[in-house]
């Protein structure tokens, strides 16, 4: 059977192919190359790529914090001087409720960061974000990653020079393990804030 040249053109899967390519958003029409994925859509799939890793540290970084200053709240002792706390009340030294107090801003951030990670990894509609919220979660990775190191330091250097006068006893070993777990969940945040920097700058 006798093949008609002007019908083959039409029907062919090659063309329907390229005339639906010339159709997708940011194609030909708008002076890319026909099937060329848009600079938007590759940035929004650049930043998915690292949204698992991200989760897994926010949600790491939630539970390190929380366990730090649930450790560190809890501590309680009394001395010769009466005044062994670790927080409020009475709470003599401020380092380490500066401490309590930052871990606790840091595991509620991480909870909602968490949250709003893994709602974007289960429905695909909550994908696309303003670009306020790249700008918002860099800052405050920052911010937060500095007042933990801080507060986390400022611990270890009291609960250091309350061993060197009155030595080691149960209440300073808990102190310990909470700093531990306050730095630990400092390197969690840090590393997501390099996360928020690479997605930022995917975006710009």
């Amino acid at each position: 059977m006798p093949i008609d040249p002007k019908e083959e053109a039409i029907t062919s899967p090659l063309q329907s192919k390229t005339a639906k390519l010339d159709h997708l958003p940011g194609a030909a029409g708008n002076g890319m190359p026909a099937g060329e994925v848009p600079p938007e859509v590759a940035a929004v799939a650049a930043v998915g790529e690292r949204r698992t890793t991200s989760a897994t540290l926010r949600v790491a970084t939630a539970v390190l914090s929380l366990v730090s200053f649930s450790l560190m709240a809890s501590a309680r002792t009394s001395g010769w001087d009466g005044d062994r706390y670790a927080a409020p009340p009475p709470g003599r030294y401020e380092q380490y409720r500066y401490a309590v107090g930052v871990n606790v801003v840091v595991c509620i951030y991480s909870i909602a960061q968490a949250v709003g990670e893994i709602r974007r990894l289960v429905s695909p509609r909550f994908i696309f974000r303003s670009m306020s919220s790249y700008y918002f979660s860099l800052f405050l990775d920052q911010v937060l990653a500095y007042m933990l190191m801080s507060a986390s330091s400022a611990a270890a250097s009291r609960n250091d020079l309350w061993v060197s006068r009155f030595g080691k006893d149960p209440f300073n070993k808990k102190i310990s393990s909470a700093v531990w777990f306050s730095f630990i969940a400092f390197i969690g945040l840090a590393t997501n804030s390099l996360i928020s920097t690479a997605n930022l700058f995917s975006m710009i």
